[in-house]
């Protein structure tokens, strides 16, 4: 089988690290860039079989529907997929004219695993088997997860510097003020229900060794 490649447009480098190790699961390689000239410029130097572009890219002057909506103007006919905190809706009307999926951030195991199914195929097995893939599928949704949080705990920082201006907060500032709480408080409980679901993995993985 020849070589795949699957261009990330990520600014995590634990998502970009994790994806890589995922990925190779699927006899595919990580291809990693950050803004648009580091996409267009692999896109062209290697066949690139799926591409996955973050929308959200920190510090960047392109954010990741611009990168995207490059990348098909330059030529690129592989299957794209837009990753992102936010809803479908919020996303630009012509996005499904750029991209054949989204993933949502932060992702679920489900979710990361049907997309490279959908287009790289059965992974093969990987040291001790689909254990380990969970296992890296799992730790990948934690990072998005941990990505998300650290947002929401900079938008309480800037909702406590405004709460204590003298002139207060108004009653949708501290609506918006209760939904980034109420956002943080749900992503930590699910970076615990996911850690408690790799902890159960590991336990089988080291019955199974335990059993031979």
């Amino acid at each position: 089988m020849a070589k795949r490649y699957v261009l990330v447009v990520e600014d995590n480098p634990d998502i970009c690290a994790l994806l890589g190790r995922l990925l190779a699961s699927y006899e595919a390689e990580a291809v990693v860039a950050r803004t648009s000239e580091e996409a267009l410029g692999k896109m062209k130097a290697l066949p690139v079989h799926l591409a996955m572009v973050d929308v959200i890219l920190e510090g960047m002057p392109e954010d990741g529907i611009e990168i995207a909506r490059k990348l098909r103007k330059e030529g690129l006919r592989s299957p794209l997929y837009v990753m992102s905190c936010m809803k479908t809706d919020e996303l630009p009307s012509d996005i499904d004219e750029i991209a054949d999926g989204f993933l949502e951030k932060p992702f679920t195991l489900s979710d990361i695993k049907s997309a490279l199914q959908k287009h790289l195929g059965t992974a093969t097995s990987l040291g001790k088997g689909t254990v380990l893939q969970d296992v890296l599928g799992l730790m990948t949704s934690v990072a998005t997860e941990q990505e998300e949080i650290r947002r929401q705990q900079g938008r309480l920082t800037n909702f406590i510097m405004l709460l204590q201006d003298p002139k207060g907060a108004g009653s949708a500032q501290l609506d918006a003020l209760r939904a980034s709480v109420g956002r943080y408080e749900a992503g930590l409980e699910r970076v615990q229900e996911t850690l408690e679901d790799v902890q159960e993995l590991l336990k089988d993985l080291r019955s199974s060794d335990e059993g031979k």
